[in-house]
């Protein structure tokens, strides 16, 4: 079984584990709304895998020590998971194998679980030869091991009415899951409670089944579930558009959240719901009234290039994992921080330091970040799911709030102001807190409070150690949202395309470093238009993958960036369940990509109407241009000159 499409005529399902749900979410009468709906539509919508194509491929080195311990510095998110799996491979208690881990040069999800084999592997080799071992795989070993973001076929049924407003919504999904069952129930829960996107949807049903392949093993890749989501719903909104006849940001906007039915499908309270914010701020930031009009003139004047302009919304909900931290003062005023999640490129030592620097009061050149380290920091999460800087900051916060609170006699006697020091009175601070016996070492666990929802996930920090309870019913801590519009020109004749604007406006809370904050924000919307629109794996009838090296797969590069790239963080949007008010980052623009592969598909779609060809524009993702032109539908007879 080497495709999708087999799995499902096979049945080659996984069976689901123990703590999970069935795949299943719905609210309302399904049946009975489709059967009395106005209009109906059904489909089906593929989506394949992509790579994830990080530069620093899996390695790690193995350490062999006295009393058979084992020290493993891997590339990793997932360094608890690492030394268990090294652990349980060479038959030793967890206590006798260390994981240490400085950064990782990108992960994207491909290091949660496929790092922890390359980990095994060293140190198994390590004890063998009782010597260091460095393992290392080349670009074509690695992407022949992962099989990267899982491939979904969703299939959908949609009752709505005269103005586009969905009355029903059935889907029904399978999720590719390779040899090994790697995360992908996850993928499909994520998929599941993600699906609604920001539109409110009174009857719903979506069901997503993990199927089974011989063929390497699928695992998270940003935004796991959550891109194959968007993209069905919004390919069924802009297929209602295009059945009625209407402006597909018209249908959108019909179907928004709105303040008096801000509840997911799965009876969570969308909060803090800013939705009209982001939005409404979009709009005007990019202009888009007015910009549409020059489209429309440019497209009247320009047979074979046409350009079009589409806006999206994007909801995503974030989670919540413990996460401990170790703070430790030295006696001349320097200050060690260590804390569980792993730096992968998000700049998330930048920010542990500046949240550890402001909570203490201490100057920025002080603080030293450690190696995230299972002997220091143990039993903690894996980073992902745009969730690591967020517990990570927040844990070395209150480990700081306690040292703050031991340091405030010494303050008061030295008559030292609550605010960040100069270097001088920091260091003295210190000096008579040493002398006068004051522990300056904090450990702390922030666990919020457990989840009885089958995702595990933890509820809102920011309110004491433990954090508030929440209802068991939430399975999100919070809700992000986000806005984008793009703009982009077609050949008609080439297949190729241009972005030319891209806008996005984003509720990040109150952000405590703007500029990573954007950096995040734009790297994964670029990372989302190669899901769109290059990136394809090439599988053959072995279950090998074709597409395994550079020649053969094309991640996006700077062609792909759009030539005006406009963000916009909203101001004054405060956010008390966050780190000093901030939300995250590192995931949610991602989803707004489609306002790629939808603005290519409308300007072919425009195309076509000037030249007589009527039904939906059958465009395919990845939007190459051999799979443009094909939808262009270009013949020979047009291109006579009359």
């Amino acid at each position: 079984i080497l495709t999708l499409t087999d799995a499902i005529a096979a049945k080659s399902f996984w069976s689901t584990p123990d703590g999970y749900d069935q795949g299943i979410i719905q609210c309302g009468d399904v049946d009975s709304a489709l059967k009395s709906a106005p209009h109906t539509l059904s489909g089906m919508v593929p989506s394949g895998g992509i790579t994830h194509f990080y530069m620093e491929k899996q390695s790690a080195v193995a350490i062999p020590e006295e009393g058979s311990r084992m020290v493993v510095h891997t590339s990793t998110q997932n360094p608890d998971g690492a030394r268990r799996t090294v652990a349980t491979v060479l038959g030793v208690d967890g206590s006798k194998v260390t994981t240490k881990m400085r950064r990782a040069g990108g992960a994207y999800g491909g290091k949660l679980t496929r790092s922890l084999p390359i980990a095994a592997l060293a140190a198994v080799a390590a004890r063998k030869t009782n010597r260091p071992v460095r393992f290392v795989l080349e670009i074509y070993h690695d992407q022949q091991t992962n099989a990267g973001r899982t491939e979904f076929q969703s299939n959908y049924q949609v009752g709505f009415d005269n103005n586009g407003k969905i009355l029903a919504l059935d889907i029904n999904a399978y999720c590719g899951g390779g040899a090994v069952m790697d995360g992908v129930h996850d993928t499909c829960q994520e998929f599941n409670t993600s699906v609604d996107c920001c539109y409110y949807i009174p009857n719903f049903r979506t069901q997503a089944t993990p199927c089974s392949m011989n063929r390497a093993p699928n695992t998270a890749l940003r935004a796991p579930g959550h891109m194959q989501a968007s993209f069905v719903t919004e390919t069924v909104i802009d297929t209602i558009a295009a059945n009625l006849g209407l402006d597909a940001q018209k249908v959108r906007e019909a179907n928004f959240y709105n303040t008096r039915s801000c509840v997911t499908p799965y009876l969570q309270k969308i909060e803090p719901f800013t939705l009209p914010d982001v939005w409404s701020s979009l709009q005007k930031s990019a202009s888009v009234a007015s910009r549409q009009q020059a489209i429309d003139t440019f497209n009247a004047a320009n047979k074979w290039r046409k350009r079009a302009l589409v806006c999206l919304p994007v909801k995503y909900g974030v989670g919540r994992f413990p996460s401990p931290a170790l703070v430790n003062i030295e006696s001349d005023g320097s200050v060690t921080v260590s804390h569980a999640q792993c730096e992968v490129g998000q700049g998330i030592h930048t920010r542990v330091a500046q949240v550890a620097a402001f909570t203490l009061g201490c100057p920025l050149d002080l603080i030293h970040i450690a190696d995230t380290n299972t002997e220091v920091t143990p039993n903690a999460q894996m980073t992902g799911g745009s969730m690591g800087t967020g517990q990570a900051t927040e844990a070395v916060r209150l480990a700081c709030l306690q040292l703050k609170l031991r340091l405030s006699p010494c303050r008061d006697t030295l008559g030292l102001p609550d605010t960040v020091l100069e270097e001088d009175d920091w260091k003295s601070l210190i000096a008579s807190a040493a002398g006068n016996m004051v522990d300056l070492s904090s450990e702390v666990l922030w666990k919020g409070q457990l989840n009885s929802s089958s995702m595990g996930g933890y509820g809102p920090w920011g309110i004491g150690i433990d954090g508030p309870a929440r209802s068991p019913t939430d399975i999100m801590s919070y809700f992000n949202f986000g806005a984008g519009c793009t703009e982009v020109e077609v050949d008609l004749l080439s297949g190729e395309h241009t972005i030319i604007q891209t806008d996005i406006s984003y509720d990040c809370g109150t952000p405590m470093n703007p500029a990573l904050d954007i950096g995040q924000m734009e790297g994964a919307f670029v990372m989302g238009v190669g899901f769109y629109t290059r990136e394809s794996q090439l599988w053959l009838s072995d279950g090998s993958n074709a597409a395994d090296g550079t020649w053969e797969y094309k991640p996006p590069c700077a062609y792909d960036v759009p030539l005006q790239f406009n963000m916009n963080l909203l101001p004054n949007m405060g956010f008390e369940k966050g780190t000093m008010g901030a939300k995250a980052t590192g995931e949610p623009p991602k989803i707004l990509s489609y306002s790629v592969f939808a603005a290519i598909r409308a300007a072919i779609a425009a195309s076509r109407k000037e030249r007589g060809l009527t039904g939906p524009t059958p465009l395919n993702i990845p939007a190459t241009p051999d799979n443009v032109i094909a939808a262009a539908g270009v013949t020979a007879a047009d291109l006579k000159l009359s």
